[in-house]
């Protein structure tokens, strides 16, 4: 009796170790195909947003650098991707959407900054505190301020919708954003090294594209990195490669089962109608607006005292400290009251609420995404000929 209890705490034994050592190996297995990363040489292009910068200017010298087809992998920006400003509602998590869906049908910009004010009231006082989420929206107030204020000295159309992608879109969509610079990062194949010819050749093209529209621009060699895996295996561990830092299909299209995107659709459908005919842009509404945003930084400081991950930093930067300077964002507020400022807000108000009431429109008439019916040129940017999706990190 006792030699076959021993023998049976044997087996039961066996089994636990040899059931241990087949998980770890697959554990192991699968760890290491995100290590497969391939390093590829490629240059990054930096335009100063001059009064002539505009979204022309970078669909052209896209389109001249995608000619080098031999060479060229793939071209990628610091900025949301035009396909990506369609989907933007459907982008986002079920949780965030339920939050925040009204932001994505204001069809003014003072609505679009109350409906903001609404959501950071929910991620900056809600009980379950999370600091992530946090730390994104103090960033993206950060771009916003630098970005308006930026905009105040000199402004266009483009900058006015740079602007509304920052409050509309999440963190992750922006590479090393910069109010003053547009960043270009030209990935080269596998089998193309960087070389002084290849630097010549796209400085060329510039100088060319220069004789037409006037910019400053500065191309250096730069360095990236690429891998290969599964639609599906990307689909499912997706927030691997959520960072700003990596671009891929699931950055320009949504991961969202089709009865979620129909009801999302219907939902800011209902809500734009009701927005319709309650248009409150004007230039003092505009600036309570603002206020109201900068009394939530103002109670998040004093309720976050003790937190971590550069929180009180950020707040500081942009309503200050309450000793020394006022932060940017508080600047700006009380600035807003001068003449000269008042007209500048109104040109913002008018270009805004125009971009904002075709997106909603856009918003609504867009389609369900399937890889398989994509443009072209996406599909060949995110996919290989084997219809293995491609990551890329920018480095």
């Amino acid at each position: 009796m006792f030699n076959k209890s021993v023998k049976i705490i044997f087996n039961v034994s066996f089994i636990v170790i040899l059931l241990t050592i087949i998980f770890y190996i697959i554990d192991n297995l699968s760890q290491k195909q995100y290590d497969k990363w391939i390093n590829l040489d490629g240059l990054n292009l930096s335009i100063s947003k001059n009064k002539d910068f505009d979204k022309e200017l970078i669909n052209e010298i896209e389109r001249r650098f995608y000619q080098y087809d031999d060479w060229v992998q793939v071209i990628v920006t610091n900025e949301i991707e035009e396909v990506s400003l369609s989907y933007l509602p459907y982008l986002v998590s079920t949780e965030i959407f339920n939050k925040s869906y009204k932001i994505y049908n204001s069809i003014d910009i003072v609505s679009l900054l109350e409906n903001y004010s609404d959501y950071i009231e929910y991620i900056f006082f809600n009980n379950d505190q999370n600091y992530k989420l946090i730390n994104d929206e103090l960033n993206k107030i950060q771009k916003f301020s630098v970005h308006l204020d930026n905009l105040f000295k000199s402004y266009d159309n483009g900058s006015v919708e740079e602007l509304l992608n920052i409050v509309s879109s999440n963190s992750s969509f922006f590479h090393n954003y910069s109010p003053y610079n547009y960043q270009i990062s030209i990935i080269l194949k596998n089998d193309i090294p960087f070389s002084e010819k290849v630097l010549n050749q796209f400085k060329k093209t510039l100088l060319e594209i220069k004789k037409i529209k006037q910019f400053d621009f500065e191309l250096e060699k730069s360095q990236f990195q690429s891998m290969e895996i599964d639609t599906l295996k990307l689909l499912e561990d997706n927030a691997s490669f959520s960072q700003a830092m990596y671009t891929h299909i699931y950055k320009i299209i949504p991961k969202i089962e089709k009865n979620q995107f129909n009801y999302r659709r219907s939902l800011l459908a209902s809500s734009v109608l009701n927005n319709q005919s309650n248009n409150k842009s004007i230039s003092m509404n505009f600036i309570s607006s603002l206020s109201r945003i900068e009394e939530q930084l103002i109670e998040l400081q004093y309720r976050a005292t003790n937190s971590k991950d550069g929180v009180i930093d950020k707040i500081n930067f942009l309503v200050g400290d309450g000793e020394q300077d006022l932060g940017l964002f508080t600047r700006l507020i009380n600035n807003m009251y001068e003449n000269d400022t008042v007209y500048k807000i109104d040109d913002i108000v008018k270009i805004s609420d125009k971009i904002l009431t075709d997106r909603a429109d856009r918003f609504l008439n867009i389609i369900y995404p399937f890889t398989t019916s994509l443009n072209p040129q996406i599909r060949k940017k995110y996919f290989n000929t084997r219809m293995k999706a491609l990551v890329f990190k920018i480095k």
